[in-house]
């Protein structure tokens, strides 16, 4: 970064994640992509979205090449919320099952067991009609608005495992020598 990261900017993970990920992403032999779409938890706050969105973006602006991309053509740099993660989901399985939209419509759930929560969603797949064909769009999903249980997460669940395992064996636990 040619402005560089001095000791008084603030250490931000998300920033350094969408760093990474400008990294990963914008190589030379790829070309450099300028538009991001984040699939976020369907848990999460209109505020916690938002200051995800910032962090990634001030972090993949970092990490675009100055040499390659010249200062106006960032303000082309989008990072937009693509929605509750099981939202995103449900569009790929129904392409990956290969399920047909119905002119009545299709209805569907799905369930994204993710690390930190479980995302539901309900609706109804369907093709296009009228204005939305004139757009561009073959098929539609509409969606009740997603759900979420914020306790059955996967890292959450293995964490309580832990600590009930500790907690039964303490004792052998203890005369075993094993460090936690």
């Amino acid at each position: 970064d040619e402005d560089g990261i001095g000791a008084h900017d603030p250490f931000d993970p998300i920033e350094l994640y969408g760093y990474y990920i400008g990294l990963h992403v914008n190589q030379r032999h790829r070309g450099i992509t300028m538009r991001y779409a984040i699939a976020m938890p369907a848990g999460w706050s209109q505020e916690r979205r938002t200051s995800v969105l910032v962090g990634l973006r001030r972090g993949i602006f970092r990490s675009l090449p100055a040499g390659i991309v010249d200062y106006h053509d960032t303000t082309a740099l989008e990072v937009v919320d693509a929605g509750p993660a099981v939202l995103n989901f449900a569009v790929h399985a129904l392409r990956a099952f290969g399920v047909q939209a119905k002119e009545i419509g299709t209805p569907f759930a799905a369930i994204d067991a993710g690390a930190s929560e479980t995302g539901l969603i309900c609706g109804l797949y369907r093709p296009s009609k009228g204005d939305e064909k004139t757009e561009g769009y073959d098929r539609m999903i509409e969606h009740l608005s997603a759900g979420s249980i914020l306790w059955l997460g996967g890292e959450r669940l293995l964490s309580r495992l832990a600590y009930r395992l500790v907690s039964a064996n303490g004792n052998a636990i203890r005369s075993a020598g094993v460090m936690i």
